[in-house]
């Protein structure tokens, strides 16, 4: 093809290489083709080269789906140098791959390594956006997980204010405040127990509850969590009904189970069985206690 025409089927390659990430097999084919194309129509090392911003993106993302943890960090800062010479210091991508190597170290315990990259991601949105932003508001979050493990003491002052900027952008019950809330009333639970985060929880699912969503519209990455977490919470405090009711609705809004020794439960479901079974449990005469929740 010419070199536009290679240009072209060199970056869709790169984004197809994201999108099918998850077979190897394919990935890796994908991977290839867009390397081989990059080799004709790659800009000269030192200039702006959108195509290899995208390459150095894709093996990462490769990389990081497959454990090769090290590897996607190196290949996330090959990325975020190339973007920054396409797109200038205040690059959005760049700040989008920071918070990819944020979450990677977070997940290793390299917490440092995490905070270095989300003030880096802060840096870019909060000059291009300013604070009162949702994509700044997403940074103060991750600022706010990480002091969870560097300085616990420093938590919930985070959180109240990450709430505040949220609340001043989107509302209070926007489904970016609620994020902020669930995120802060799991940290109380990890730190102080149930006793603590039930408040926020519940403010959670009395907005998720009366919320309404477009058929076909996503629901929260935690919204089977919260609800678990606050029937767990609501069973400690000895609420079975309300714990039941909970824990019954996660089963409810799950897609069927496929039938056969080999089908799959999911931890959430699975999750669930197990709180109503704690509901159904008989209490100790003994202690005149409530079963703990699982």
């Amino acid at each position: 093809s010419d070199h536009e025409g290679a240009f072209h089927s060199a970056a869709a390659l790169s984004s197809l290489a994201s999108l099918h990430r998850r077979d190897r097999a394919t990935a890796k084919l994908w991977l290839d083709l867009a390397e081989a194309h990059h080799t004709f129509v790659r800009a000269p090392e030192g200039q702006a080269d959108g195509g290899l911003a995208r390459l150095h993106s894709a093996r990462a993302y490769f990389a990081q789906d497959f454990g090769e943890f090290d590897t996607a960090i190196a290949e996330f800062r090959q990325a975020i140098a190339a973007y920054v010479l396409v797109q200038g210091e205040y690059s959005d991508m760049a700040s989008y791959l920071w918070l990819s190597i944020a979450h990677i170290a977070m997940g290793q315990g390299d917490y440092r390594t995490a905070q270095e990259a989300v003030e880096e991601a802060g840096r870019i949105r909060e000059a291009v956006f300013g604070v009162l932003h949702p994509e700044s508001i997403e940074v103060e979050m991750y600022r706010a997980a990480i002091l969870n493990e560097l300085s616990p003491q420093e938590v919930d002052q985070a959180y109240a204010r990450t709430l505040e900027h949220a609340t001043a952008t989107s509302g209070a019950e926007s489904p970016l405040a609620t994020s902020v809330t669930f995120d802060w009333g799991r940290s109380l639970k990890e730190r102080k127990g149930c006793e603590a985060a039930r408040e926020r929880f519940e403010a959670v699912i009395t907005t998720i509850t009366r919320a309404t969503r477009e058929p076909g519209e996503l629901r929260p990455v935690w919204y089977d969590e919260a609800y678990l977490l606050t029937a767990g919470c609501r069973l400690e405090a000895g609420d079975r009904e309300g714990a039941r009711t909970l824990a019954q609705r996660v089963l409810d809004e799950s897609p069927p189970i496929e039938e056969g020794e080999d089908a799959e439960v999911s931890p959430q479901i699975e999750r669930a069985r197990e709180l109503l079974a704690a509901c159904d449990a008989e209490p100790d005469p003994s202690t005149d206690e409530t079963p703990p929740s699982p």
